[in-house]
């Protein structure tokens, strides 16, 4: 190592002296801490990495349209119309409380200083510690009171404003401390949680679950005999940790994992391309494949069934409208800015459905089997929207490994190929369907009758 160093100073006229470059040395190793291991502490709420940032067709998707929540876009011009309207919905949400505004404000000014540390120092110079409470009270109690009251927003605000407002609140770089909503939310707000829970699924657009039988038989048990109720577990115990902000607690919801979205490696040395022989919907259609929606909103929720001749495959259903990129890119922005440990689950769902999407026909195959609800128009925009979100995102390694492995046997199985597309060729519609069924039947009256021709029967 030291005749290296000698070599580049004796070489180099202009290097630095060896003095110096101890001193770079050092300073390397020292940064983070006395043995170099301590990270550099970051603010909790991310912005958006420039990555992200960087591709055009998505940039538009990380600033508010009409409203700014927290520091981080406070002040912009062009959002200072929703400023005089978070004053009437704030005013109507102190209205609805029981308790005095002043006593709600120090609520809030009890949690303001953890909260001002969640933010980069940047985004916060220019205001002081009061500014800063008045900024959560007044942003908190407008968030709220647009969760709560839905009347209240359709009274105040055109449609078009709300669908904004509702994108705008899940936007990485639009959020509060949930530590700011939780003081906001007293006791007279009895449903709080659950309003902001049906919320996120009003966002989410999940289509509205059937009760199976047992359901129904357990919901009709209890009222005949409630004690039954106190059998079932408590949920109380499962219950997650309180989230950062309003977008983590989204994720958290929709993106549980299941054991078939992550499992365990098998087979560390396996072949990549093995996992690609297959691409888009239609063409997993036509050797057999069918798609079905899964019965929950996760978007982990993903498996594969394999029968003796077909097989299907079980997708969470989405509505494709106008929210949906800019949720999606942000749930995507919020992986990506949070600590490694966090799996890239929404990440790996979208590359995952840009591989079956490919073609509006791959579009029109999921819409037509209820797993994609397309808002936007044409099917080319839905795929379009696919293609153009998963730009630049890498699918885990690990995400879908065992769907995926199922997927490629079926594929591969020659005997299941050749039975789907004859029934894919010559099935592929009822009128070819109905076509073979006259055909097969014409034949059996045409075999009868020569049968009783050849042996008449008697009388």
């Amino acid at each position: 190592m030291a005749e290296t160093v000698n070599i580049l100073i004796e070489n180099g006229a202009s290097s630095p002296s060896l003095g110096a470059n101890d001193e770079w040395l050092n300073s390397i190793m020292s940064q983070g801490g006395e043995n170099g291991n301590s990270k550099v502490q970051q603010p909790k709420f991310q912005r958006v990495p420039q990555m992200l940032r960087g591709i055009k067709p998505n940039s538009d998707c990380y600033d508010p349209m009409v409203v700014s929540i927290g520091p981080y876009h406070h002040g912009k011009p062009e959002l200072q119309e929703m400023e005089r309207l978070k004053i009437t919905m704030a005013r109507h949400f102190f209205e609805r409380s029981k308790e005095p505004v002043k006593a709600l404000y120090n609520k809030v000014a009890q949690v303001a200083t953890d909260a001002k540390i969640c933010y980069c120092e940047s985004s916060i110079e220019g205001l002081n510690d009061e500014a800063f409470t008045q900024m959560m009270f007044l942003d908190g109690s407008f968030v709220l009171q647009f969760i709560f009251c839905p009347e209240d927003r359709i009274k105040e605000m055109k449609p078009h404003v709300e669908a904004f407002v509702m994108r705008d609140l899940f936007l990485l770089e639009n959020q509060l401390p949930f530590s700011v909503l939780n003081s906001l939310m007293s006791s007279s707000f009895e449903e709080g949680m659950k309003s902001i829970h049906d919320f996120i699924e009003e966002i989410r657009c999940f289509p509205t679950k059937q009760a199976s039988i047992k359901e129904n038989i357990m919901k009709t048990v209890s009222k005949l005999w409630p004690q039954a109720q106190k059998m079932e577990p408590e949920e109380e115990n499962n219950q997650d940790p309180q989230p950062l902000h309003l977008l983590e607690l989204f994720y958290t919801q929709f993106s549980k994992k299941s054991s078939s979205a992550f499992p365990r490696r098998k087979n560390k040395n396996r072949r990549v391309d093995n996992w690609f022989s297959y691409r888009s919907a239609n063409e997993l259609k036509s050797v057999g494949i069918h798609f079905e929606p899964s019965k929950t909103a996760s978007f982990m929720d993903v498996k594969f069934i394999s029968t003796s001749l077909y097989g299907v495959l079980r997708l969470p259903p989405i509505h494709i409208g106008d929210l949906t990129k800019s949720l999606l890119l942000n749930l995507v922005a919020y992986e990506m800015s949070t600590d490694t440990s966090i799996v890239a689950k929404i990440t790996s769902y979208i590359c995952f459905m840009d591989s079956l999407v490919d073609q509006p026909e791959d579009v029109k195959e999921l819409r037509s089997n209820g797993i994609l609800v397309n808002f936007l128009g044409c099917d080319q925009e839905v795929a379009d929207l696919f293609n153009e979100i998963s730009k630049h995102l890498v699918l885990h390694r690990d995400a879908f490994e065992d769907v995926k492995d199922q997927i490629q046997s079926h594929y591969k199985n020659i005997g299941k190929r050749w039975i789907a597309e004859w029934l894919h060729t010559h099935f592929s519609s009822p009128w070819a369907l109905l076509a073979f069924l006259g055909a097969s039947l014409a034949l059996v009256l045409t075999a009868i009758q020569t049968y009783l021709s050849v042996f008449p029967t008697k009388g």
